[in-house]
């Protein structure tokens, strides 16, 4: 069975869709010779097809990025958009759980293992050197601990979770 154009456009107008605008969005990209789509792209196409998505934005500096992740609530996460890279775990370009507001810092996870311990709660005020959470590697524990004083403002490990080497664990202000 063949479906002529005509049988597309009457189907596709049944589903709300905005058949000529996203006809627009892939000419563009094929004018521009890539057979992939960017982020931008593709909320626009998925926004010309009423299908609802999660906020974000797209920031053209660590300042913009802040401002989007403001608007947003934290934590947000953060991807590469690049049309030279098209699978951006291969290549580090996924961010999770970014948490930093202008002021705040992160205590990252040094090395990839399990939490045995939380040693602290939102609210706690640590000093340099405070032992913050226990963490297990290759059947060490390892001390993960403040570098500078200040007030816990995240906790975003638990006991028992499984963390990998550069996760965010918690914030300090």
């Amino acid at each position: 069975m063949t479906i002529t154009e005509e049988e597309i456009k009457e189907k596709t107008n049944q589903w709300g869709l905005d058949v000529d605008k996203i006809e627009q969005v892939i000419q563009g990209v094929k004018k521009d010779g890539r057979k992939q789509l960017l982020e931008g792209e593709c909320r626009e196409i998925l926004g010309y097809a009423d299908i609802p998505m999660a906020e974000g934005g797209i920031g053209q500096s660590y300042e913009e990025c802040l401002e989007i992740a403001d608007d947003l609530d934290y934590p947000v996460v953060m991807k590469v958009v690049s049309e030279d890279i098209v699978h951006k775990m291969d290549v580090g370009g996924i961010a999770v759980d970014q948490v930093v507001a202008e002021g705040g810092e992160t205590v990252d996870a040094e090395m990839q293992g399990t939490i045995l311990s939380v040693d602290v709660g939102e609210g706690d005020e640590v000093a340099a050197g405070d032992v913050l959470c226990v963490l297990e590697a290759m059947k060490m524990e390892n001390d993960v601990v403040a570098e500078r004083g200040g007030t816990v403002t995240q906790v975003l490990v638990g006991e028992g979770e499984s963390v990998d080497m550069g996760d965010t664990l918690f914030v300090l202000e």
